[in-house]
């Protein structure tokens, strides 16, 4: 039900002058002396500081104007020991319900029901109860919470209310509450007081889970544990390591094509290197119609193109970093760079060697390699401007790394916006041209796409919401990663949806990349006070140094999503309990709230980058589908 016009009209009376009163006491907006309603933010600020006020109340109810109307009196003379926490809302029946202080409340909506003021049922919310004659009201304001409930959590509620209703603790009449509400209050402030002492017990005997044990981690500052778990890390690699230089090798032989001396003639060279990477070359030297070419007629394109009018600074231009490094490299060293395979260092430095766009190839030799640049481009060497290319190449691999580090922060972004924010004053044909090399590369955690009815707009979006986003082997021409008129799947959707109205959120100070993005989340005080309690409970059978980082890696990579099934609290319980950690009745309460604080902190993508906490903080009055939420209802 909801307050008829009669009933409206004297609950806005109430309210104003309680209003009123109560900021001429505490300041809370600009006062005035002719009452004027507040902004919907300051509102909810003055009605929250007023209604958890005990001594405002009662001084507000001792002085009222003597002119007050009689019926507007006795309502604020009840409002003195109003409902003041947390609730959740349940539907009995037809009849939405209020859970909490060990009742239910039948509430009534002011200008809408209550079932369309929360949405879904259950809703946890927060808000305060009064009564209203017969009847009991909230505040108008409703912030709610959406907490991701599972299916247990909503079978516990369903029998919590049909508890009340069997015994009899359904409150429906606002006399009850006006009588009853003070000492409500009392024994919860009792309870909390005797659950915190519980807890606080509980922290001290820090009581271990069957089969689990403290970690060698735990403890540790964060700077400690970084070195501790590093070096653990490190001395797991160097095993490994050993165990496949021989795995290595063997993968090193096999991806090349040119075995013996290293050969200069530039059109072999090119012959090496795949349609696709041809294509680029080719497009970098102002080359047209090259997609109906077979291999080898591009094989001779290019290299003609080359030796006739050799840009190399173009060509160079469109390496990544690392190429470019090794180009520098050797040429210093005279057009040829060696590689002793038998040593692992230079084992893998040769591994990590790739194809430089026909200007130099690597060729193996028995245990020896050889890095070889072309006669041609050699020549030319001398009189280019290193540093100026250098400078064009890095910023190429910043305006990727930017990229690539917004799209694992938001999930998904418009490729112009990407290039607005990130392409340094580039055309976004350039900006695009710079994310596929990338992705050619096998770089790119992301793919660029359109979708049907709308191929005209590009999207970039996370690998973890597409199919494949990596090149695929051989020579054939490379198309993943650009996945163009793709049919938009409900959970891309569902996140693009959640995005509307939602600032992008920048990116944090001092990342650079995406790596740099997991780490800053790893950084998180919330984060880092879950991992170090899982620190502190490792399972007999996980390895200390790994555990807690593996499931927070888990945890994040869900969390990000913000979508039903991977904002339950119940969905990270059974993830736990995956790597062996089934908490006691002793521990559950402390685990809980580490990892809801960590749901609460940890940006989402349906936020647009904004964990649920920094988006209310920002939008405190905003209906949205983040997770706290506030709605003004009258």
């Amino acid at each position: 039900m909801i307050l008829d016009r009669s009933e409206l009209k004297l609950f806005h009376a109430a309210m104003a002058l309680i209003e009123f009163e109560g900021n001429k006491r505490l300041h809370i907006v600009p006062y005035s002396i002719k009452y004027e309603p507040p902004a919907p933010d300051d509102e909810a600020e003055l009605l929250d500081a007023i209604f958890h006020s005990p001594e405002v109340l009662k001084d507000i109810a001792e002085h009222l104007p003597p002119q007050t109307p009689r019926k507007v009196a006795d309502l604020i003379q009840s409002w003195q020991h109003p409902l003041t926490g947390k609730f959740t809302v349940v539907q009995l029946g037809p009849e939405p319900l209020f859970l909490g202080f060990d009742r239910a409340f039948a509430v009534a909506g002011i200008t809408h029901s209550i079932a369309s003021v929360v949405g879904k049922f259950p809703a946890a919310v927060d808000t305060v109860l009064l009564p209203f004659g017969r009847f009991i009201v909230y505040d108008a304001y409703l912030q709610t919470y959406d907490m991701g409930f599972s299916e247990r959590m909503k079978a516990m509620f369903a029998d919590e209310a049909a508890r009340c209703k069997k015994e009899g603790l359904i409150v429906r009449d606002g006399r009850e509450l006006a009588k009853n509400a003070e000492s409500w209050m009392e024994d919860a402030h009792r309870h909390l007081e005797e659950h915190e002492r519980h807890q606080k017990e509980l922290e001290e005997k820090d009581e271990m889970p069957e089969g689990c044990h403290r970690g060698a981690l735990a403890g540790l500052s964060p700077d400690e544990r970084e070195r501790a778990a590093k070096a653990a890390s490190d001395a797991a690699f160097d095993r490994a390591d050993a165990s496949s230089a021989d795995k290595l090798r063997m993968k090193l032989l096999g991806k090349l094509s040119k075995k013996g001396q290293p050969v200069h003639a530039l059109a072999e060279q090119l012959s090496c290197l795949s349609k696709a990477r041809l294509q680029e070359l080719g497009r970098a030297l102002d080359l047209t119609r090259l997609s109906k070419l077979r291999k080898d007629e591009l094989v001779q394109l290019v290299a003609e193109a080359l030796e006739q009018n050799p840009r190399f600074d173009e060509v160079l231009s469109i390496c990544f970093p690392e190429e470019f490094r090794a180009v520098r490299d050797a040429v210093a060293a005279g057009g040829v760079k060696e590689f002793d395979l038998e040593d692992p260092r230079e084992l893998h430095a040769a591994c990590r060697m790739p194809e430089l766009v026909g200007l130099g190839m690597l060729f193996v030799s028995g245990t020896k390699a050889s890095f070889a640049l072309s006669d041609l481009f050699m020549s030319q060497a001398s009189s280019l401007d290193w540093d100026g290319i250098e400078a064009r190449v890095q910023q190429g691999q910043r305006i990727f790394d930017h990229i690539g580090a917004a799209v694992y922060l938001r999930g998904i972004m418009l490729a112009l916006d990407a290039n607005d924010e990130f392409g340094e004053g580039l055309s976004s044909n350039k900006v695009i041209d710079i994310i596929a090399r990338y992705m050619q590369a096998g770089y790119a955690g992301f793919a660029i796409m359109s979708f049907e009815g709308d191929p005209d707009e590009l999207y970039l979006v996370d690998g973890s919401l597409c199919d494949s986003c990596y090149p695929p082997d051989g020579d054939s021409e490379w198309t993943e990663g650009l996945l163009l008129d793709q049919e938009m799947n409900p959970l891309i959707e569902d996140i693009l949806d959640g995005q509307q109205g939602k600032e992008p959120r920048p990116l944090p100070e001092g990342v650079e990349n995406d790596a740099d993005v997991e780490e800053w989340m790893l950084r998180i005080p919330e984060v880092q006070e879950l991992r170090s309690y899982l620190d502190a409970h490792v399972p007999d059978d996980a390895d200390d140094y790994f555990f807690a980082d593996d499931v927070i890696e888990e945890f994040l990579y869900d969390m990000r999503f913000g979508m039903p099934g991977t904002n339950s609290i119940q969905h990270y319980l059974n993830i736990l309990d995956e790597y062996g950690f089934v908490p006691t009745e002793a521990v559950l309460t402390q685990l809980l709230n580490r990892i809801m604080k960590m749901m609460n902190a940890v940006p989402i993508w349906p936020n647009n980058g904004w964990s649920p906490i920094e988006l209310f903080h920002r939008n405190p009055e905003k209906d949205s589908d983040i997770q706290i939420d506030t709605t003004r209802i009258v």
